[in-house]
């Protein structure tokens, strides 16, 4: 199964962009907080850059909590005779976060 599902906070406002098609599309930069402390007894934060395809990102604000499911992709390339992989986070679900007591 190739899935997560992450629960963060929104760090910049979404930007639509398109492609050289016309497919729309939006990058996301989230953070988390660890789930343990590190050694100075502080949480540490992670951050991840999330692709959404699609115009469907318009209502969310800086530091909303988001609830998101996606995908993990992977793609290849090549520069200066070094092949490089990189994996990439692609949003398929997302919603505002709204915890129950």
């Amino acid at each position: 199964m190739n899935s997560f599902v992450l629960i963060g906070k929104l760090m910049d406002k979404p930007q639509v962009k398109e492609t050289t098609n016309g497919k729309k599309y939006s990058k996301i930069i989230v953070q988390d907080k660890r789930a343990y402390k590190n050694q100075n007894d502080e949480y540490d934060n992670d951050t991840y850059e999330i692709l959404f395809w699609g115009n469907n990102l318009n209502d969310m604000e800086v530091n909303d909590i988001l609830a998101i499911k996606g995908r993990l992709q992977s793609y290849s390339f090549e520069k200066d005779d070094n092949i490089y992989h990189n994996i990439e986070l692609v949003g398929e679900k997302i919603s505002l976060y709204q915890e129950v007591i």
